[in-house]
């Protein structure tokens, strides 16, 4: 034991000596601590190393040194300067070559003046000058001398000169996918070349010019070639159209300069007049090869100019400027500005070029900050933010402090960080090109990026984005027990396999996983549950080397434009009918009534329990009541009133055994008197025109029959746009896009005659003249002879214009550049039929231009929205198949609008057409989702035939295509060739009542000049069962006396529960109650309850390097005036049966007594069984011989 101890002492002491001089050899060790010596550097620029102590002493601070303290392979001539004490800065004598790499090892030599024994170094430094890239290229036509025909050429700009001869040996060129002969023109080392295409015909569109530079292209005097294949798209535009590319100013503080870029020659000595600037100034013009160049010493740095190319301008090959260019032109310094130029996109595609097109404005460098956001944090991120913690920035930049809200929680980690001069970067447009290519040093943690940019001299000056590389595009449909996930790939638009797909709670807690299939299809089940945080918050899909994900709080489909709304089941899948015997009640009487429970494919739950609910006016509880429903899911409740009851609205509720509001019914307490009479009221035509009148007849009639004579009424005629819709012409518009709203009311009083009649009439104005289509609303109210009214509503319309013209829906909104569009125009009359007509139509065009303000001390860009007529013609419109032809010829947004001669009311439509975006002076975001336009061949179908569905779209693609209800019915994928598909359907059980058509259009994700990423369409499918309808009717005496005992036969199914009610039609009228329709309730049109989702509206574009009267609820406040008069002397006619059974003969019968009365008494009869509905009513007319008006002192005796 003792010999154990010994050794083991021994053991401890040579472990803590050992110990001791590790820790002395690192205590007498230096390092590095910062240099920018890494990755990436400029040609020109000083290199700085900063220790982790100090090594220089004071008197070597500031003095340029020929000491080696760092050798650098290949060699770089310079001098090293100690800034601070603990600071080394290189400076080159010469700038490094470029695309070229280098290592930097330290010397002991800078221990000299230290205590230090050695260097510690992590790793070997390399840095490397920027590889060489294409920055920019710029297609145009030219005419060389002696030339006979115009010859493309294309111009590309380099960051470095290059051999032109060594380009030549990597470089073809196709267009519109032919490969072309290339002849090189420039002969020196230049960074820009200049080249032409051979063999090319001139032809009046614009041609598809894709440029492939093939790998290992190495720059004069550089080392390192490119690293892969460079593929550049621009477009070659029509010699037969002069456009401006582009508009550059500068100024050297003596005489500022205009460099115009074209795309042509200009011929010498015939452009000065097509050429405006304001404010003037005298200035000199000079041609170049590929545009102008404008000269002046009165350009002033503090003003802005307008410079105007005027329509009709020709270039040397002798194409036409078609419009007016203007832009703005400033040579003071802009108000520095940074930001994404899209505002929503998200994806990038991983298998793109990875290009993001960043605005910047007067700010000379900017620092990037990458962060990858972890899997598990991301709902985190989004809903609280995510704020990148930066290391300490370079000897440019300040120290800046950030406040960690969350404490110690880390939501992700930067990746990336790097200070980038914006000269630097390829310009787009009035853009500049950021390329997501960096090394993640953390590639092996799932997430997603956060990228942050801004000044490095104001911070302020900042934007950020999540950004999600990747090439996994997602598509999520969200039924009631499972979502469907379609995994395709971005790039391809093809089906992904085997994608692993979970879907996330708002919780953050996993609900499911699931595997794509081989048509890229995941289906993940998951329970619904009560906690809201379960409710699906987001998908996550996963490939070995990809990941992406959906967040659902920005990506969900708007559904708002298409016609998706209807009744929704709750949460239970149960769907309660709750019907009284009527819906008004007086203080003191018994209110009856019905509830019927289905599930969501109509089958009887059972004998369930349920809970029903009385609340009166005042939100208190009356009643609760537990009712067991029968065999066919039904139960009745009674619940009297007492003769205190307080008046107004009382609510009648059910719920589940759980609590669950099922449904609800309002029902009103009033004392109130019963209708007296009946009104009828009849217009003498359906339509007038200005000028003309229109007759209003009323007759009043007691309910009992005798004329209601010498009763006061009164009519208000209100007028009002009304919408057209010809059945025959349902695919144009006919509605005035700059209609004025009428306000005009006529108010007219008087008494019916002895047959208890009133007439009335309306002259319509000619100042109605041109105005469209009115509706004149001729609301009338008769009083019985205690005040109480009665409201009838008569419409008529008002045709303002005997020939009303219509543009058809062309199916698309989106159009090429240049090409022919033929928009329908038809002419009709108020009858519908077609007319031969004359009509003015005009093209407008909507321009966004983006013009410069001075702000202070800078120039400040604004957006301002300018509208012109480019286009304007009289022409005879005759038949239906008239077209007007118009081609666009620039990018931008359209109007077309037709209308009479002479008549400033018009009707039209908005399109856009594409192309060079990036040519057009646009202030304006291109919206991104397109319409599908779906045509069914029918409106309604019977349960077993087959929808034939018709798809227009905005562009040829891949179209996923589903019906849903509230789940996914089916899918299937669509290929669309010539911006059309068809498909049928055949109806099943699963589409009662209807059932939704949905269309997803994407395509392979490229460089094109089609806007739009994704297109969305939904269509109503109407299905009707007539084995569901049950037949109901009522055997019972049409007229019969008062005092009487009746007998009613209703015949149903056998063994149906059905229920009869008999009320006062007066009564009924009150409220204007109508007869239940528990088959109306049940096979309700439903709400589309799929939620959608995908992120291709988000993605980033493929972008390569180129250049107090009453409204409209006045029928509802006419229809709901209440009866005035409260009187519980008359006591009211009503009956009601509770719930009874039909035998085998499917008949019931019911007794009652009808007491001293005279009116009219509805029947109303309402039975289901199973998945059968079905409900009659018929009038019994109830007088006596001798019965004459009842007054309000008659006596009505209680059943």
């Amino acid at each position: 034991m003792n010999r154990f101890s010994a050794a083991s002492l021994r053991w401890m002491m040579a472990l803590l000596f050992v110990s001791a001089a590790i820790w002395s050899c690192n205590r007498n060790a230096v390092s590095l601590s910062y240099t920018n010596a890494r990755d990436e550097v400029p040609q020109l620029g000083n290199l700085t190393f900063r220790f982790s102590a100090p090594l220089a002493t004071d008197s070597m601070l500031n003095q340029w040194d020929s000491t080696e303290y760092v050798s650098f392979s290949p060699k770089i001539r310079g001098r090293f300067r100690w800034e601070s004490r603990d600071q080394l800065v290189f400076s080159p004598a010469e700038p490094l070559p470029p695309a070229s790499s280098f290592t930097a090892s330290l010397n002991k030599v800078l221990l000299k003046r230290t205590d230090f024994t050695s260097i510690e170094e992590d790793d070997e430094l390399t840095f490397k000058t920027a590889d060489l890239k294409l920055e920019n290229t710029h297609a145009f036509w030219t005419l060389p001398d002696g030339a006979a025909a115009a010859i493309p050429q294309i111009d590309l700009y380099f960051n470095y000169n290059v051999d032109p001869k060594a380009l030549m040996d990597k470089l073809t060129a196709e267009l519109d996918g032919n490969n072309v002969e290339v002849e090189l023109i420039t002969v020196s080392n230049e960074s820009k070349v200049s080249v032409r295409l051979r063999n090319v015909k001139p032809e009046d569109k614009d041609l598809a010019l894709q440029l492939s530079i093939a790998k290992g292209l190495v720059p004069d005097k550089g080392k390192n070639g490119t690293a892969k294949e460079e593929k550049i798209e621009a477009v070659l535009p029509s010699p037969f159209v002069l456009s401006i590319n582009d508009v550059t100013a500068e100024h050297d503080g003596v005489q500022g300069s205009i460099l115009i870029k074209t795309s042509q020659q200009l011929v010498a000595g015939q452009f000065a007049s097509f050429i405006e600037l304001s404010p003037t100034a005298a200035y000199s013009s000079q041609l170049t090869e590929d545009g102008l160049l404008i000269t002046s010493e009165q350009f002033s740095v503090d003003n802005s100019y307008t410079l105007t190319f005027k329509k009709g301008l020709r270039g040397k090959v002798g194409g036409v400027l078609k419009e007016n260019y203007s832009t703005s032109v400033a040579f003071g310094s802009l108000e520095p500005s940074l930001s994404f130029a899209s505002s929503k996109a998200v994806y990038l595609g991983k298998n793109g070029a990875k290009n993001i097109e960043v605005r910047i404005a007067n700010v000379p460098k900017i620092k990037v900050i990458v962060s990858k956001v972890y899997e598990s944090n991301l709902l985190m991120a989004h809903r609280y933010g995510y704020y990148p913690k930066e290391q300490k920035g370079n000897e440019d930049e300040e120290d800046y402090y950030y406040y960690e809200e969350d404490g110690d929680a880390v939501l992700g980690d930067v990746v990336y960080e790097s200070v980038i001069d914006t000269r630097s970067l390829p310009k787009y447009g009035s853009g500049r090109l950021f390329q997501f290519n960096l090394t993640d040093k953390l590639s092996d943690v799932k997430g997603i990026y956060h990228v942050k940019i801004r000044s490095t001299e104001d911070y302020w000056i900042s934007d950020s984005r999540f950004v999600a590389l990747s090439d996994v595009g997602l598509i999520a449909k969200q039924g009631v027990d499972k979502m469907l996930v379609f995994a395709n790939s971005i790039q391809t638009a093809k089906a992904m396999s085997g994608v692993a797909v979970s879907v996330y709670g708002a919780n953050n807690q996993l609900l499911g996983t699931a595997t794509t299939n081989s048509d890229g299809v995941a289906e993940v089940p998951f329970a619904r549950q009560e906690f809201s945080g379960f409710k699906p918050a987001m998908v996550i899909a996963k490939t070995g080397d990809d990941f992406n994900y959906l967040p659902f709080h920005n990506t969900a489909v708007n559904t708002s434009r298409f016609e998706v709304g209807g009744k929704r089941i709750n949460s239970t899948g149960l769907d309660a009918f709750v019907y009284p015997e009527r819906d008004i009640y007086r203080p003191g009487e018994k209110m009856n009534a019905a509830v019927v429970l289905r599930d969501r494919n109509w089958k009887s739950p059972g004998s369930i329990p349920i809970k029903m609910k009385v609340l009166m006016p005042n939100g208190k509880e009356l009643t609760s009541l537990r009712k067991n429903l029968n065999a066919q899911g039904a139960a009745e409740v009674n619940v009297p009133l007492s003769a205190s009851a307080i008046t107004g609205t009382y609510v009648l509720e059910v719920y589940n055994g759980n609590d669950v509001l099922l449904a609800s019914k309002n029902l009103k307490v009033e004392t109130f008197m019963p209708d007296r009479i009946k009104v009828n009221a009849n217009l003498d035509k359906e339509s007038a025109m200005p000028g003309q009148s229109i007759q209003l007849n009323l007759q009043a009639s007691n309910y009992f029959g005798p004329p209601a004579a010498g009763r006061k009424y009164e009519c208000e005629i209100q007028v009002k746009q009304k919408h057209i819709a010809p059945a025959k012409y349902n695919k144009f518009d006919f509605d005035l896009s700059n209609e004025r709203t009428i306000f005009d009311k006529v108010l007219r009083e008087g008494l019916t005659n002895e047959q208890g009649i009133a007439n009335t009439a309306f002259d319509v104005p000619a100042m109605y003249a041109n105005l469209g289509v009115l509706e004149a609303s001729f609301f009338s109210t008769v009083f019985d002879e205690t005040g109480r009214p009665v409201n009838r509503v008569s419409r008529a319309t008002i045709y303002t214009q005997s020939v009303l013209f219509g543009l058809g829906n062309t199916g698309w909104n989106y159009f090429p550049l240049r090409q022919n569009i033929n928009f329908p125009v038809i002419a009709i009359n108020s009858k519908e039929q077609v007319m031969n007509a004359t009509a003015q139509i005009q093209v407008i065009k909507h321009e966004y231009r983006t013009v410069l303000s001075k702000s202070g001390s800078y120039f400040r860009y604004e957006s301002q929205k300018e509208s012109k007529v480019i286009a304007s013609r009289t022409m005879q419109v005759s038949g239906e198949q008239s077209v007007f032809p118009f081609t666009p010829t620039t990018p931008g947004e359209y109007e077309i609008r037709i209308a009479a001669p002479g008549v400033s009311n018009y009707v039209s439509q908005r399109f856009y057409s594409y192309g060079a975006w990036g040519n057009a002076d646009a202030a304006f975001e291109v919206n991104r989702e397109g319409n599908v336009d779906i045509s069914l061949d029918k409106n309604s179908y019977n349960n077993g035939e087959t929808v034939k569905a018709l798809f227009k779209t905005p562009f040829n693609g891949r179209m996923l295509v589903t019906v849903e209800t509230d789940k996914v019915v089916s899918y299937q994928y669509v290929d669309v060739n010539n911006r059309n598909a068809s498909l049928n359907l055949k109806i099943d059980d699963q589409y009662l009542p209807n059932a939704y058509i949905s269309a997803t259009l994407f395509k392979p994700h490229t460089v094109t000049d089609m806007p739009l990423t994704v297109a969305h369409g939904y269509a109503n499918i109407k299905v009707e069962d007539k084995s569901k309808r049950m037949t109901v009717s009522i055997d019972a005496k049409k007229e019969t006396r008062s005092r009487t005992h009746q007998k009613v036969t209703v015949k149903a199914a056998p063994n149906s529960m059905v229920t009869l009610a008999a009320v006062d039609n007066g009564v009924l009228a009150v409220s204007n109650f109508k007869t239940p329709d528990p088959f109306a309730h049940f096979f309700a049109t439903r709400a589309l309850s799929v939620n959608g989702y995908d992120l291709y509206p988000l993605l980033f574009p493929e972008l390569r390097r180129t250049i107090s009267s009453s409204g409209g609820d006045a029928d509802l406040q006419l229809s709901q005036r209440q009866n005035p008069m409260p009187d519980k002397r008359v006591k009211l006619v009503s009956f009601w049966s509770g719930i009874r059974q039909t035998g085998s003969n499917g008949e019931a019968t019911f007794e009652f007594d009808i007491p001293q009365f005279s009116g009219e008494v509805r029947l109303m009869a309402v039975a289901c069984k199973d998945n059968q509905f079905g409900a009659a009513e018929s009038n019994m007319k109830v007088a006596d011989p001798l019965g004459g008006e009842y007054g309000i002192a008659s006596l009505h005796e209680p059943w």
